[in-house]
This record gives structure tokens, sequence and C-alpha cells, in this order.
């Protein structure tokens, strides 16, 4: 699916390209409308087996809607005409060939009107083409051929990096992100390899730049395994450093849902706390300690001390970890401390940043581990880990 908004309406109407079947689906969502409704347009099209690329370009008053999507091995350029009545959607031309991927599309600012830019995957490169937007005839020509290792469709756009703006990319490979670049002030165009990032990615990723910081950074969705994951390139920081953001399910993934009053318990010691389910029952059998190495049947207390907690999870093979992101064959511990000292200790039981805690005597819960900081426990100040050849299986 390709989302874009549109000026259609004083708000502008979200507008959504999907492929159903071998055809293509136009929805819309009605911005200026109370409860915001989504409508089924026109289905159109044939021969379709991608996704489509979608833009609102500035031919005719309003803008037309053009869209890019693959038929076969090449790839067909759609278009719908937004001043005319009824509103026609418009099959263009068929170009390219050993198309390999769905596209990505934007309209850029090279020739007075702003050329039609597209990147595609051929084999395991891609490829770059453009549609010249003042010449007679709006031919499309095919451009270099770039890249290696590519296993996914790549997301593109023109940012603001130099006096044009390049062109900036992001693309799978393996299970990894690359990022590459045209550099569009330089002779000749030519595109750049930049920086590998990230691992066990199981989706093409969906890139823009946004507002934040003064340059305004690159902001990336995709998923790592089956958890939907957050990427910003700090556009302001020398080297711009790509960083990572999980971002959890909402439907917790273990547990029943606490009841009423379980709930407001939770929420006194816990403001923040919002996804959580009850994993096991109050007991004062075990505790926290006691859990995050696997125990339930001994309450475990080592001290108040960080170097106390060190010993500790030494002794039952844990280390200390860099940080709490989620790793290939690793489980993670983290130690929570207040002003007071160590306060509690949570473990990774499931993927996508979803902790366990036993509260003292409390119930065990299942919970977003950031929303748990700033109650009572105060907040996370180190991590431990220990290899686990059973565990993070969905990113495998």
């Amino acid at each position: 699916m390709y989302l874009i908004q549109g000026n259609f309406g004083d708000r502008g109407n979200f507008e959504a390209a999907l492929r159903e079947g071998n055809h293509l689906v136009h929805y819309w969502r009605n911005n200026d409308d109370r409860g915001y409704p989504w409508y089924k347009s026109v289905n159109f099209g044939d021969n379709v087996n991608s996704d489509p690329a979608l833009i609102q370009g500035n031919f005719g008053d309003r803008g037309n809607f053009e869209l890019v999507v693959r038929e076969g091995n090449k790839l067909r350029h759609y278009w719908r005409a937004n001043n005319a009545s009824g509103l026609p959607w418009h099959k263009g031309v068929l170009f390219g060939d050993n198309v390999d991927s769905a596209p990505a599309l934007i309209q850029g600012n090279f020739g007075d009107r702003g050329n039609f830019e597209l990147v595609v995957r051929e084999g395991n490169k891609l490829r770059h083409y453009w549609r010249a937007n003042n010449a007679s005839g709006l031919p499309w020509h095919k451009g270099v051929l770039f890249g290696d290792n590519v296993n996914s469709d790549p997301a593109l756009i023109q940012g603001n990096f130099g006096d044009r703006g390049n062109f900036e990319l992001v693309v799978r490979e393996g299970n990894k992100l690359r990022h590459y670049w045209r550099a569009n002030d330089a002779s000749g165009l030519p595109w750049h390899k930049g920086d590998i990032f990230s691992d066990h990615v199981t989706f093409q990723p969906s890139l823009i730049q946004s507002n934040f910081g003064d340059k305004g950074n690159f902001e990336l969705l995709t998923k790592r395994g089956n958890c939907l994951t957050h990427f910003w390139r700090n556009n302001d920081t020398s080297g711009y450093p790509w960083s990572e953001e999980i971002q959890t399910h909402a439907v917790v993934p273990l547990g029943n849902p606490p009841t009423a009053a379980q709930r407001t318990k939770f929420l006194g010691a816990f403001p923040n706390l919002r996804n959580f389910n009850i994993t096991d029952p109050t007991t004062g059998v075990y505790n926290c300690i006691s859990w995050s190495v696997g125990i339930t049947n001994q309450w475990i207390w080592p001290g108040n001390t960080v170097a106390v907690f060190d010993t500790f999870y030494a002794s039952y093979g844990w280390a200390p970890s860099a940080d709490g992101r989620r790793e290939y064959k690793k489980r993670k511990v983290a130690l929570w401390a207040d002003s007071s000292g160590c306060t509690h200790g949570s473990r990774e039981t499931h993927d996508c940043d979803w902790h366990e805690s036993k509260c003292g005597g409390w119930e065990r819960i299942m919970h977003d581990k950031f929303q748990m900081q700033g109650g009572s426990y105060g907040n996370i100040i180190k991590y431990y880990e220990k290899h686990d050849p059973n565990v993070n299986l969905d990113l495998a």
C-alpha cells in the first residue's frame, strides 16, 4: 500500500493506492468529516504484480495523482486527471525491463516542471529512471545501475543536503539496511553508498525527512522480526549516526488483561504504565530478582548497589550489556534504581521490548519496559545479557 496526503478537501484527504489481485484500488479518507471515514474508490489497472508508488504531482490545476506499478518485469504509469469530471484514471506508457520490485517514485526539482524520479530493483542492484516532464511526449529515460546485494523495495526521497537537494535512498541488504545518496550538485550526478545499519530486518523500509532538528532528521520505519521499528538519522550531528527506537505492539503478547482493581493498583505505583497483562498471581514466595534469573521458589535480594548486582548476576551467567536492545540469541535483564539505590529487576521474556516484572508480593506482569519508568522503581540504569539459543526466534 502507498499513502499520501493530497489537496482534496479543506484539510487535505489521505489518499491510498494498493494492489488487490492483479488490479489496483484507490481509497481515500475524508479528513474534514467527523469520524474520518475511509471510502473505497474505483478499481483500475490490470496485470499488476507489485505494490504501487503514488504521488500527487503538478500536472493540471489541481495536481494529478501519478502512479507507477510493476507489470511482469516492466513498469506501468497511471495517472488520475484531478481536474476532470469523474476523476478518471488513465493508463500511461509501459517502460523499463528486468524489474524485480515495486518502484519508489518522487517528483524532484530537475527541469522547469520537475521530473519524475524513480528507483527500482533489478536483480540485486538498483536502477534509476526519470521522466523528462518538460520534453515533448514526456519520455521515460533509463538511468544508471548501482548498488549490490539488494533484496527489498527501495525507499526514496529528495532531501535538503546540497544546494539542489540530494536524492536519499534506503534499501535492505540481507537483513540489514543500506543508505545510498545521489550528489545532485556534483558533475555526473554520482550515486554514493552510505552506511549500513541495523540487523534482522524483515521488511522494506519507508523513509521521510522530518522537521526534528535544525536540518531535519531522516525518519524510517521497517520491521525487525515481527516488531515495527523506528530508525532516525541525526542530521545535525557529525557522522550522521542512525539510531533505533523500538515501537512495541499495542497488544501485550502474553498474560491476561488486568481487572479494574489491578489496573488501579498498578497505575498508582507506575503512572506511565498503559499496556500490561497479568502473567502470574500474587505471591510472597519469590520476587523480581528471583524471577529475573528464572527462580520462582525463593525470595532473593542481594543488596542495593550496582556492585552487588554485578556480582549476583555474574554468578548466574549474566554479563553487563552495552544496552537493552534486542539481540539475536540473547536475553536481557534490566536493573532499576531510584535516588536511594537499586530497586528492581525486569526480564526480557518476549521480543519488542516486552519485559516481565514480579512486583514484590504483587502479581507478575508483562509490560512495555519503558512505560514502567518514572514510577515506584525509578528508571533503568543498567542491562545484563545472557546467551540463549532459544530466544528471538522471530529474528532468525
